[in-house]
């Protein structure tokens, strides 16, 4: 049995990655679920109800691919 089989591809981000000084991780399928995650917690942890174009960039950049166990769990490969 392989154990890349059990492995599941997503993709990271964190406040980190675009300069903010918090620890908090967004791990989702895509970009969209990712920002939908970090839209509602820049307004309710960092008083940005609105994610501006400068900052959505660095979050683009910023985004990379993952891989998850089958508990949902980072991987390194």
């Amino acid at each position: 049995m392989s154990e890349n089989k059990e492995l599941k591809e997503a993709f990271k981000l964190t406040c980190h990655d675009v300069g903010v000084d918090c620890d908090v991780e967004f791990i989702g399928k895509d970009f969209e679920e990712i920002m939908k995650k970090a839209s509602v917690h820049a307004a309710a942890e960092h008083n940005l109800p609105i994610i501006p174009p400068n900052i959505m960039k660095k979050c683009a950049l910023a985004l990379r691919g993952i891989y998850l166990d089958e508990n949902g769990n980072e991987v390194k490969k």
